[in-house]
């Protein structure tokens, strides 16, 4: 699939990632090693305690240097190198409903659902995106956005720098 994003507009792209083998079971296992711990960040940010991992909503930063999700990483990375320049990649992860804060980013982002369905919505749009597994979001830097879900689910959050051609 050849993406093309138009970067200064929201880009909804459905089955952007159609063959993801991805599931909460992929997650509990993963959360289970001790390769990703030293990576979780907790919200509200206390000591966490991996007997109650399921309580909480974490952001696990700089996955892409797991071995479960490198394959990921890769694989968007591969469809957006053509413009863009890779930055940080990061899992969003809720086992329970949840709304965040409305917020923007000062990169461009691309977010891939892994698990369950999430709602981004843009107030100065007034519409809602729904990202299902497979599906994927382009917001351009400085668009404020939040976004909420009614179930667990786990997000794949890719920052991305306009690849500039250099001037040699």
């Amino acid at each position: 699939m050849n993406v093309k994003m138009k970067f200064k507009k929201i880009k909804y792209f459905k089955n952007f990632l159609s063959n993801l083998d991805f599931n909460f079971n992929t997650l509990t296992d993963i959360l289970n090693t001790s390769e990703l711990h030293q990576f979780i960040k907790a919200e509200p940010s206390d000591t966490i305690n991996f007997k109650k991992i399921f309580d909480h909503i974490y952001q696990v930063k700089n996955v892409e240097r797991t071995t479960y999700l490198k394959p990921i990483y890769n694989l968007i990375v591969g469809k957006t190198k053509d413009h863009f320049v890779a930055g940080d990649f990061d899992l969003f992860i809720s086992f329970k409903a949840v709304k965040g804060g409305a917020h923007f980013d000062k990169e461009n982002v691309i977010i891939l659902g892994l698990c369950g369905k999430t709602e981004y919505y843009f107030s100065t749009l007034n519409k809602s995106y729904f990202i299902n597994k497979g599906d994927a979001l382009y917001i351009p830097s400085g668009t404020p956005h939040c976004a909420s879900s009614n179930t667990a689910r786990i997000v794949a959050s890719l920052s991305l720098y306009l690849n500039e051609p250099s001037s040699n």
